[in-house]
């Protein structure tokens, strides 16, 4: 198992991209679920 994480050596930076890029992809898909509310409210008061 400590091999695995390791990855030869590159752990560290292999580690550090996918968590990156899982923090990304988190944080675009909050942004667009907080805009799609934000265009329904918005929406929303002008037909009324």
């Amino acid at each position: 198992m400590t091999s695995f994480l390791d990855m030869d050596g590159y752990g560290v930076y292999i580690w550090t991209s996918y968590a990156l890029s899982f923090a990304f992809v988190i944080g675009a898909a909050a942004h667009s679920w907080k805009r799609e509310r934000q265009h329904k409210k918005h929406g929303l008061k002008l037909r009324q």
